[in-house]
């Protein structure tokens, strides 16, 4: 019998000590705006009000007119039985990033650019998108697979033009004193009520079409 206190108390031991091991890198995360990594999403993506549970730790946001935290109504974190409100910090953008697009005038359609565990990124009649940060310079493609935060690291940057009435589809547009594309940037972020999460990109005069953010 003591031996096997003994042993519950080591296991009860090890799973608070990667309790708060866990959840402090995900509170790090969630402040400055990132999902956090330890924790599972125990509501459908599509309800406003989201839970996320952790070992010991949960989450709750009430999610804004995106996906990000950092654009959520509120975002509060604590044990399983109290939370309090966290202030979530905007990411912020290398200035020395600049991005060129290369359009296709000639094309009619949207082509599929990357694909993600959660969603996929299309670009519309656009030849190429090539980013210079300051040393050299690489394909939009690239830079995801070496920084999957650096779409919405842009479309921070850019200006909300519009809302589709299907559950927050938002289209953004470079602009404001400070433009990052040399050539003009239209960014369409899909989030309608079935969950379709999508990214169309193209350039400055790609406007929303009927056949975006479906399946």
């Amino acid at each position: 019998m003591r031996k096997y206190k003994i042993t519950l108390v080591i296991i009860l031991s090890v799973i608070i000590l990667l309790g708060i091991i866990f959840g402090s890198i995900d509170y790090n995360k969630i402040k400055s705006g990132k999902k956090p990594i330890f924790m599972i999403r125990i509501t459908d993506g599509s309800q406003v009000i989201q839970e996320y549970i952790g070992l010991g730790y949960r989450m709750q946001r009430s999610v804004g007119i995106k996906e990000e935290l950092y654009q959520d109504n509120y975002v509060k974190f604590g044990l399983w039985f109290y939370l309090r409100e966290v202030k979530v910090d905007k990411p912020k953008f290398n200035y020395e990033y600049k991005i060129k697009v290369n359009e296709n005038n000639l094309c009619d359609k949207e082509q599929l650019y990357y694909e993600g565990d959660d969603y996929n990124i299309y670009t519309y009649c656009i030849n190429s998108i090539t980013i210079y940060d300051g040393n050299s310079v690489k394909s939009l493609k690239d830079m995801i697979v070496e920084n999957n935060n650096i779409i919405d690291k842009i479309i921070s940057e850019l200006i909300p033009k519009d809302t589709i009435y299907d559950g927050g589809t938002t289209i953004y547009k470079d602009g404001g004193t400070k433009k990052i594309a040399s050539n003009g940037l239209t960014i369409i972020k899909c989030n309608t009520l079935d969950g379709n999460r999508d990214i169309y990109i193209g350039a400055d005069s790609l406007e929303f079409q009927d056949n975006f953010c479906k399946g």
